[in-house]
């Protein structure tokens, strides 16, 4: 321990004449560094997060679009006409197309319906299937070489990708059903 200048005991080092403190420039060199790099830190948190949203968004548009793909194609192969008959002739309105011959049955069938921009799929079980939004919704049956009809076409534009090409689905319908029974 030292002793104070005016008698008594003292724990802590004098201060040496050199070392009086930082000057205001000094202190605002820092806060202005640091300032620096937070904005900077900043910017680039916020970029990352903006980054993420995309490809989130990005991710579930194409999920969106594969199960879109999956429910045509699958709805599409259940549609199955008698070997006797020519195929499937579609039934069609303003905003809606209905192909017979769902599970091989004349009475039921596979309706896709245009509302408001989204494109809804009825298949006989289950609730309907909406998907979208669509800029561009375009359905319909596309023919063999002969004019026969082997499927349905869809084409779509998203929503806010008004300038893409349209992505396009084509399902072939399934077989024509065997009848029961013995050949002759």
């Amino acid at each position: 321990m030292r002793k104070r200048r005016g008698g008594g005991w003292c724990s802590s080092l004098p201060i040496p004449p050199s070392d009086r403190g930082s000057s205001v420039l000094e202190v605002f060199v820092t806060v202005l560094l640091l300032s620096a790099l937070g904005l900077a830190l900043w910017s680039g948190v916020s970029a990352g997060v903006r980054l993420g949203r995309r490809a989130l968004h990005d991710a579930l548009a194409a999920s969106r679009m594969v199960q879109l793909d999956r429910v045509i194609r699958q709805g599409a192969l259940r549609v199955r006409t008698p070997f006797w008959e020519p195929g499937p002739v579609e039934e069609t309105g303003p905003e809606w197309l209905r192909v017979p011959w769902l599970d091989g049955e004349p009475s039921e069938g596979m309706i896709l319906e245009r509302r408001n921009g989204l494109l809804i799929v009825h298949v006989r079980e289950g609730p309907p299937m909406a998907f979208g939004p669509f800029a561009e919704l375009e359905f319909g049956v596309y023919e063999d070489a002969a004019g026969e009809p082997r499927g349905l076409r869809v084409s779509v534009v998203p929503a806010g990708k008004e300038g893409d090409d349209p992505q396009v689905i084509l399902a072939s319908f399934g077989g024509s059903t065997i009848p029961g029974g013995r050949n002759p």
